[in-house]
């Protein structure tokens, strides 16, 4: 007859063993998503969609699948029956309220016995709408596969390829609201896997607005792994949408350990394209990398095309650095965005360093108005500096070859203006 402590090291033992399987259950599917996105080398767009899609989803809230940041805090919508004509279909899935649904849609819904017959359901109705264009119902629909999450890809995936511009765009921010591992390899495939050039170019643009540090991760690990080029292009122009710092980051640490050079020139040139304002304070963080001179030019380059104002004072502000000063100084002479004009004046008219007065000089040659002339006619006399004073006439001229018939008497004036001032400055 078994005691009472004979039970007790049965029930220990048990546990033991149960807690042994969740930890070795765990750690598989941990190691099974690792794989997933490590294993996309030399696999055509096909293999990767339907390797992603024979994952087993459960990637709804929750999930191991999802990052905190890539969920989607929705509340569930209650769908509709009133019908609304709309032109538009803005902030997918975000109606706060939604009218009812019509009686043949509900009784659908009532019949569906899953969540996939639901998500079929679902996604058929989200097609209509969208044909129609009912507003109102493609919110709400789409904010019901929203909650669905993983269980709603596959059909939302088909929409992607229906044929309907209009529809495949919604089904894309549907998917990349769901944001799950499975939702976003359906959106890299669609996308590497379009045939037409220009819609393909417009799909990836429209990662820019996936806010998702999975998905970056995913498209970094996917470029390196790659040896297709096309694929790498296509991923390049993905990344190169986006923004954010976590973009800038995630290339600046891949860079290093690029597999092969080609593949490193790829990531430097994708990070010298990440000119949104956002990226400035990664990129000003990518400049103190002394080691890594490309990166460095690529994140000048970068500040450069954003040109607007904080990112001309963080050129100037690293100009006299050990390693990325020369890099600084030469981008900075490329600025032409119109948000950069008056900050360049300033740069000029400052006390900094002379070859950095003189990279700003350089850059206002690439700007067009007839005050900027007048203005750079005034800076001319004031400055000191014969280099400086060389870099602004030679900006004078490259300004006056674009702005067309400025009457004389307007340039004399700008002239006068910098005598008095000069002459006032004397007394």
């Amino acid at each position: 007859m078994m005691t009472a402590s004979d039970w007790r090291n049965i029930v220990m033992k048990i546990r033991l063993n149960t807690g042994l399987r969740l930890i070795l259950t765990v750690a598989l599917v941990g190691t099974a998503v690792f794989c997933f996105f490590r294993s996309v080398d030399g696999n055509s767009p096909h293999d990767l969609l339907s390797r992603g899609m024979d994952q087993d989803g459960q990637g709804k809230k929750g999930s191991a699948f999802v990052r905190p940041e890539t969920r989607t805090n929705l509340k569930a919508v209650r769908v509709l029956d009133v019908k609304d004509d709309g032109e538009r279909f803005p902030g997918v899935g975000d109606l706060d309220q939604s009218p009812p649904i019509d009686a043949e849609l509900l009784k659908e819904l009532n019949d569906a016995g899953n969540g996939g017959s639901i998500a079929s359901v679902l996604s058929r109705e989200l097609k209509k709408s969208v044909l129609a264009g009912r507003a109102a119902m493609v919110n709400a629909v789409s904010g019901q596969l929203i909650v669905l999450g993983d269980k709603a890809v596959p059909d939302v995936m088909l929409l992607l390829g229906c044929g309907e511009r209009q529809v495949e765009s919604v089904a894309f921010s549907v998917l990349s609201r769901i944001g799950t591992a499975k939702a976003l390899v359906a959106l890299i495939g669609k996308t590497i896997n379009t045939a037409d050039s220009q819609y393909r170019t417009e799909m990836e643009r429209q990662f820019a607005s996936i806010q998702s540090t999975l998905l970056i991760d995913s498209l970094v690990n996917m470029m390196n792994e790659s040896d297709q080029p096309d694929l790498r292009s296509s991923i390049s122009s993905m990344l190169s949408s986006m923004e954010g710092g976590y973009v800038v980051g995630a290339l600046v640490n891949a860079i290093p350990r690029a597999r092969t050079g080609e593949i490193a020139r790829e990531m430097t040139g994708v990070l010298s394209r990440l000119n949104k304002p956002s990226n400035t304070l990664e990129l000003e963080k990518a400049l103190s990398l002394l080691k890594e001179q490309g990166i460095q030019e690529a994140a000048a380059m970068a500040l450069a095309n954003i040109g607007n104002a904080q990112a001309c004072e963080v050129l100037v502000k690293h100009s006299s650095d050990p390693g990325a000063g020369s890099v600084c100084r030469d981008w900075l002479a490329t600025v032409s965005s119109p948000y950069g004009q008056q900050a360049l004046l300033d740069i000029v008219n400052s006390d900094n360093e002379a070859d950095v007065r003189m990279s700003a000089a350089m850059a206002l040659g690439n700007y067009t108005s007839s005050d900027l002339l007048n203005t750079l006619q005034r800076l001319l006399l004031l400055e000191p500096d014969q280099q400086v004073k060389a870099a602004i006439q030679d900006s004078i001229e490259m300004v006056k070859a674009k702005v067309v018939a400025i009457p004389v008497e307007t340039v004399a004036a700008g002239v006068q203006d910098g005598v008095s001032l000069v002459l006032e400055r004397a007394q």
